[in-house]
């Protein structure tokens, strides 16, 4: 810090120095200006010094206040990073990490009441996975969870970006195709249903994944009363579904 000092009152200092040397090199005891000047030079270097001192002081508090804004800054950002987590947690299904329950509805309530304006149109479509009941017992839950998380992955790289899959519990998932009609979103379960059995046939498992849906598209046309009854609507086909393979 002394030699940052020196060096910003660098010229200073220059000319104190040549100021001792000469009146050193001056020194006359019998001189009275030689005795006045160097009182002079000694006058001009208490306050030089005293300004140095100011200057490491203020300095200090500058390193400190510094120290005071690094902290609140990462202060700031913890506290962010904490938001962000609870939000996540908020709408998010943490073992899947798709929606919850909650993001469905909110979603599924915006595409009605777009719907009811007579500007849009959409399918749902309601999932349940076979048999994981009795995976879970053969097997253990945690490959029942593998289960789960494996068929979200499998929708996940099917469906379009736009498109919500949000678990509403257990072994229940709808998926919200927003600006879909009915065919079309029937062709994207034909292939979720094509890449599971990809998968299956994989052997990377000592079980099957399987699923039933029903899908129920969503337009102007539709009597709309409230999200349960449309979630009912989609689960009466998705039960029709599960009845035919057994």
């Amino acid at each position: 810090m002394l030699s940052d000092l020196e060096n910003l009152f660098k010229e200073e200092m220059e000319e104190l120095n040549n100021a001792k040397q000469r009146c050193k090199e001056s020194q006359d005891v019998g001189n009275v200006l030689i005795e006045y000047f160097d009182k002079l030079i000694s006058s001009y270097e208490k306050t030089l010094r005293s300004m140095m001192k100011l200057t490491k002081i203020s300095d200090g508090q500058q390193v400190y206040l510094q120290q005071i804004q690094e902290e609140l800054r990462k202060e700031i950002e913890e506290r962010k990073k904490f938001e962000e987590k609870l939000k996540y947690y908020a709408y998010t299904d943490p073992m899947t990490g798709v929606s919850n329950r909650r993001t469905g509805f909110m979603v599924l309530e915006e595409q009605i009441n777009n719907c009811i304006r007579g500007d849009n149109y959409f399918s749902i479509c309601l999932i349940d996975i076979d048999q994981l009941r009795s995976i879970n017992d053969i097997y253990g839950h945690v490959e029942g969870d593998n289960l789960i998380k494996d068929l979200v992955e499998i929708i996940r790289i099917s469906i379009r970006k736009d498109d919500i899959i949000s678990r509403m519990g257990g072994d229940e998932f709808i998926i919200i195709f927003p600006k879909y009609r009915y065919n079309e979103a029937q062709r994207i379960m034909h292939e979720v249903f094509k890449k599971v059995q990809d998968f299956n046939e994989m052997n990377l498992k000592p079980y099957k994944i399987s699923f039933s849906h029903g899908i129920k598209e969503i337009n102007e046309y539709t009597t709309i009363t409230n999200i349960d009854e449309i979630i009912k609507g989609a689960d009466k086909i998705m039960y029709e579904n599960k009845t035919k393979k057994h």
